[in-house]
């Protein structure tokens, strides 16, 4: 026995394997990601460095005390570290418009992703449509077939009937 699938079986089967909506989605994604970084343009960035390690260090001229010494180095453990803070003030409008402009983008991706789901959603349908038209179609074919098959062998059975009269 062969399972019939329905309609919503098949539509949904249809939109789970079309690699053209996962594309689409991939799309969208990508342009969802590039609006928030246009977005984060506009926000201040903070980086924090720092380094820790040791160096050599040339005792033949001490800053701190002014005086020469030895010229024998010395390991000294080297720290360094900065926090550094930046804020874009002005730009002309130049990331607002960069920041409507990836919105719009992701708007039509997703327009084209909805509008890729309805040609596959009408595909499927029309294909399904087809296979439903088709076994209707058998169907009849074998009711014909059946209803002639009848007539026939009535039709046997009254010339077997006439043959034995005669």
């Amino acid at each position: 026995c062969v399972h019939a699938m329905t309609l919503e079986e098949a539509v949904a089967k249809a939109l789970a394997a079309d690699p053209s909506i996962r594309k689409a989605r991939a799309d969208v994604n990508e342009s969802v990601g590039f609006a928030r970084e246009m977005k984060a343009e506009r926000y201040p960035i903070i980086s924090f460095e720092g380094g820790i390690g040791w160096a050599a260090r040339d005792r033949g001229f001490d800053p701190v005390s002014g005086s020469s010494g030895s010229a024998n180095g010395q390991s000294v453990l080297s720290r360094q570290f900065s926090l550094v803070g930046r804020q874009l003030l002005f730009d002309g409008g130049f990331s607002k418009y960069r920041y409507k402009d990836a919105n719009e983008r992701r708007a039509a991706e997703e327009l084209l992703e909805r509008e890729r789901k309805e040609v596959t959603v009408f595909n499927t349908i029309e294909a399904y449509m087809d296979v439903v038209f088709a076994r209707q179609q058998i169907k009849l074919a074998q009711d014909n077939v059946t209803a002639h098959t009848e007539i026939l062998d009535l039709s046997k059975s009254r010339a077997e009937a006439a043959g034995n009269q005669a």
